[in-house]
């Protein structure tokens, strides 16, 4: 009986892949799995012996071979076991298939306790070195429930974190990506390592009527022993890689965002940032009151100089309180969540003609569409007297002798060049998806005016979604829709000027008539569509600073592939209501199975 339950325990505490433990040799042994008494073909003659739980025994031929299924079927139509066993011929191959196992209740709620422990990791960042204290320390408040059964080793932790949970949920977004068209964000960064990953971010209107952001690939750019570049044929290369593995066609992909561009002034305007952000802080002291003076840098032997950058911090606090805030305001708005595709033609024109109207007659503005305005026509300047100069550059011309005219002609040159820039990367505002766009602001959607002015608005934008809207009979549904738009009553908490955009939208497309049609719903649902285009790249640099949550500098050895499970695991437990993680039936099943080895859940993928 001891050895006997010394071959259960050795059996019940193993956390490796197919049961295997090292014996010294090459290739792990297998441990004699007890099922295997249940196979049909196997049930007269294999016996088990808990002496030897690496070993197989034949009662008819009284011998015993490795613990191998593939071994166990040889021995089973060999010759001298035909003639022990009485059998003429060879038993069917049917007979050697295992029996589906029955999971009892117990075994699923400890499937399910282990995949909330480890969501619940997960969501706090607990590191894999840390879950089997972690399930220690519940083993011992509770040692008599079900957290006493827990098993929950740094590799298996880690394995069902990436394969069960991570790789589940893509497995359910790839499902729905498939069928449906989504959009991508990518962009690609250097982690702590010094390992370059490019992160692929999708974009989509989900069944719920959400529009959703959601980390799909955290991909290795460079892989090991293969030589590449991180060029855009190489980059290409990973995303169609990623969404080939999963068997999604690129042509559902109908809008894509790439941060590839460089502005004005260097990379990212660096070189004008820093001096922009010193001039705002310094005219922020002045405004408060405080000394103007610049916070202090730590020296090379930090205790030299660490009282006094105190000191400076304590002096400027006030002041620097109020600008961080300022400046995360700022932010805020730059890496806005929500949705503003349909606002983006609209400001940047407002922006553009503000600009415009420091060097440029009014009249001339008024009357002129933005695309039309003509910023190289000198008839249309304002003369240097009438040219806007605040009170301090006014009384600095009165104390030197700097030329007024140069002064205004190189405030003029700069202006130029920052109006040119700003229209060429807006493609002098003939942006076709920014401009039908509009019609999607619910205000512009319901304003007779606004329709007056822009009759062909509908139109553009059916050219412009060729991808959406791909045949004639849909176009006519759209117009129709839009037609009718305006006979249908709106509830106003849809129509507030903080009410989420899509909200009107999905109401539109879902509003029905008496007799049960519904009037926009082709229209509603292609605003959809199209009001999940994203706006900005800032969901990849979302998606880097989250793995540099994951991945620090005391864990920099964590391989790619690792740092992507753990994201999506932390995607999808937060995406749960009010973060109560409930494990799927698949995630469930695949634990019971112990799929959650990398090449045992690749198998069981479905395509």
């Amino acid at each position: 009986m001891e050895e006997d339950s010394k071959a259960e325990s050795i059996i019940a505490n193993i956390d490796k892949a197919d049961w295997a433990i090292k014996t010294g040799g090459k290739k792990p042994a297998r441990l004699f799995r007890k099922i295997w008494l249940d196979v049909p073909g196997f049930q007269p003659w294999l016996k088990y012996d808990p002496a030897a739980p690496t070993k197989a025994t034949c009662g008819f031929c009284n011998t015993s071979f490795k613990a191998r299924l593939s071994t166990i079927k040889d021995h089973a139509i060999t010759e001298i076991h035909l003639n022990n066993s009485g059998l003429e011929a060879p038993p069917p191959p049917s007979s050697f298939i295992i029996p589906p196992r029955e999971e009892s209740k117990e075994e699923r709620k400890k499937a399910e306790a282990e995949l909330k422990v480890l969501a619940m990791c997960t969501k706090l960042n607990i590191s894999y070195k840390n879950v089997p204290v972690l399930v220690k320390d519940l083993n011992n408040i509770d040692s008599n429930g079900i957290w006493n059964d827990l098993k929950l080793g740094e590799t298996k932790a880690r394995n069902m974190i990436v394969n069960v949970i991570g790789e589940g949920s893509r497995d359910d977004l790839a499902a729905f990506l498939r069928n449906h068209y989504f959009c991508i964000c990518i962009d690609e960064s250097t982690d702590c390592s010094k390992e370059k990953a490019l992160a692929i971010i999708v974009r989509y209107l989900g069944e719920d009527d959400k529009i959703k952001s959601e980390v799909w690939d955290l991909v290795k750019v460079f892989e090991e022993g293969k030589e590449a570049k991180a060029t855009a044929g190489r980059l290409y290369e990973c995303i169609e890689n990623s969404f080939a593995k999963y068997n999604i066609p690129l042509a559902n992909i109908y809008g894509c965002c790439f941060d590839g561009w460089q502005t004005m002034i260097g990379n990212l305007s660096s070189m004008l940032r820093s001096a922009n952000r010193q001039h705002d802080y310094a005219n922020m002291q002045k405004e408060m009151g405080i000394e103007q003076h610049k916070i202090l840098n730590l020296s090379l032997t930090r205790w030299l100089s660490l009282e006094s950058n105190v000191l400076r911090v304590l002096e400027q606090y006030p002041c620097l309180l109020r600008f961080s805030e300022e400046k995360s305001d700022d932010a805020v708005a730059n890496q806005k969540k929500g949705i503003i595709i349909h606002k983006v033609q609209e400001e940047i024109t407002k922006r553009y003609k503000n600009i415009v109207s420091y060097f440029m007659k009014r009249e001339y503005l008024i009357s002129t569409p933005a695309k039309n305005i003509d910023i190289l026509n000198e008839q249309e300047y304002l003369r240097y007297m009438d040219f806007e100069l605040g009170e301090e550059i006014r009384e600095y011309f009165l104390t030197t002798t700097t030329d007024t005219e140069e002064f205004c002609t190189n405030i003029y040159n700069y202006l130029i060049s920052l109006s040119y820039e700003m229209k060429e990367r807006f493609k002098h505002f003939n942006n076709a998806v920014y401009e039908s766009a509009m019609c999607l602001d619910p205000a512009n959607a319901l304003s007779v005016k606004f329709r007056d002015e822009n009759p062909n608005i509908i139109s553009t934008l059916i050219e412009t979604f060729t991808k959406l809207i791909n045949n004639v009979q849909l176009a006519i549904q759209i117009h129709e829709g839009w037609n009718n738009l305006l006979s249908i009553e709106i509830p106003t908490e849809f129509l507030a000027t903080d009410s989420p955009v899509e909200e009107f939208w999905v109401y539109v497309r879902n509003f029905t008539e008496d007799d049960g049609s519904m009037p926009c719903e082709a229209m509603g649902e292609i605003a959809l569509s199209i009001l999940a285009m994203p706006h900005a790249n800032a969901d990849p640099e979302r998606c880097f600073s989250a793995q540099n949550y994951v991945k620090t500098k005391n864990r920099n050895k964590m391989k790619v592939e690792t740092v992507d499970g753990t994201l999506r695991s932390r995607e999808t437990v937060k995406s749960t209501a009010q973060n109560d993680f409930i494990p799927t039936e698949k995630m469930i099943e695949l634990t019971l199975r112990r799929r959650y080895y990398k090449n045992k859940f690749a198998k069981s993928r479905v395509s």
